[in-house]
């Protein structure tokens, strides 16, 4: 900044019509901190003229060479998202105790402006600006991103709001990333618990490279559990999972899969396990199979322990499946064999086996078991998925 009395900065009129003008600040006011994120140019002054004693900065000509354009894109007017260049945000003015982070923390979490607002609010606009966002060039979709970026949160946490912010992840790149980042990596938890929010964070893992997704790995460290449990905060974990590596989601998992046996019987939980089972490192795997397959017939009869049981079928090694079959066949009373089969979730598990009949030879032993039981089987509802599979249906 230019040494001075008094400082200048840019004031701008966010999405309105406004012509960019020049303000006078005092120096002792406030203190311009550079953004570590953003390439924005701070003009300091301008040549300062003396009339009748007092001080004014000269009004910048709309007309000179370098000046903005009247924003057309009006968020109460009609033309919104069809025309005119977005225009651009300039730096956030902050007090020189306070640091960048803790300042765009603090706009983001203040109350919408009127504008944001009349756009959270209309479901047509925010169509129209994911529309723009997806026919637009690098230069406007940077625009757009000064004009949103301390609306992220506010966004996000909306039904149309929401879609525009998973559209910045998907056609953004680079330092505009970046931004993004910045603009939602401390409202992490607010955004999983959120019915919208947890889809922005989904799409983020989805699209950004592996390393980039440490922000949300290192904001659930601790609070693993009570992630896995909540009914949108394992679709963040299973994302992550899918897309990251051992190395990355590994203290994660280290927190997650000792307490298998319980999430297994969990309504979100049980997808943890699925999705651990078909895409955790091999090493995973085999520690589950060593929690679950003990209590593998109790864990068939459960609502949401059966599709655990389902999946560790598909993808535990032929020692484990071979474990899993006897331990059905060694099953009593409500567990046993022929209870599961007429079971509304068990018979899911048992009609599974069928597949396995040219690999394990146990399953002969399972089929000649139903067949002895056929007419049982048959006053169940639940049992007819079993009897087709194993193709016990009289001619």
């Amino acid at each position: 900044l230019v040494q001075g009395k008094v400082q200048v900065r840019k004031y701008i009129g966010f999405l309105c019509g406004r012509v960019w003008c020049w303000q006078v600040v005092p120096e002792t006011a406030m203190v311009m901190q550079r953004s570590s994120w953003a390439d924005e140019e701070v003009v300091a002054a301008e040549q300062m003229h003396s009339v009748n004693g007092r001080r004014r900065v000269r009004q910048r000509n709309p007309r000179r060479r370098g000046a903005m354009l009247k924003c057309q894109m009006e968020i109460n007017g009609d033309n919104f998202g069809n025309s005119g260049s977005w225009p651009k945000r300039m730096p956030a003015v902050m007090g020189a105790e306070e640091s960048p982070s803790k300042k765009v923390y603090t706009q983001v979490l203040a109350k919408p402006s009127a504008d944001i607002q009349s756009l959270l609010d209309s479901p047509e606009r925010c169509k129209d600006v994911v529309a723009r966002l997806a026919g637009s060039d690098q230069v406007e979709q940077h625009e757009m991103l000064m004009c949103l970026q301390n609306a992220l949160v506010h966004l996000s946490l909306t039904k149309g709001g929401c879609r525009i912010v998973q559209k910045f992840f998907e056609v953004t790149g680079g330092v505009d990333r970046d931004l993004l980042i910045a603009g939602l990596q401390d409202h992490i938890v607010q955004l999983y618990e959120s019915p919208h929010g947890n889809f922005v964070l989904s799409r983020a893992v989805e699209v950004l490279p592996a390393a980039k997704n440490a922000f949300i790995i290192s904001a659930l460290l601790g609070r693993g559990i009570a992630v896995c449990k909540h009914r949108f905060g394992c679709r963040i974990v299973c994302r992550l999972m899918e897309h990251c590596t051992e190395d990355q989601i590994g203290p994660l998992l280290d927190e997650i899969l000792p307490e298998a046996a319980m999430l297994a019987l969990d309504e979100y939980g049980n997808y943890i396990l699925q999705t651990a089972l078909e895409h955790a490192s091999q090493a995973r795997p085999r520690l589950l199979e060593e929690q679950l397959l003990p209590g593998f017939a109790s864990l068939a009869m459960h609502k949401d322990g059966s599709r655990v049981a389902e999946r560790l079928l598909d993808h535990c090694s032929l020692g484990g499946q071979s474990f899993a079959i006897r331990a059905l066949l060694h099953a009593e009373g409500e567990s046993s064999l022929v209870e599961l089969a007429c079971g509304r979730y068990g018979s899911y598990v048992i009609a599974q086996l069928a597949g396995l009949r040219h690999i394990h030879i146990e399953v002969l032993e399972v089929a000649s078991i139903l067949a002895s039981n056929l007419q049982y089987l048959q006053e169940s509802q639940y049992a007819e998925r079993v009897i087709n599979a194993f193709g016990l249906a009289p001619a």
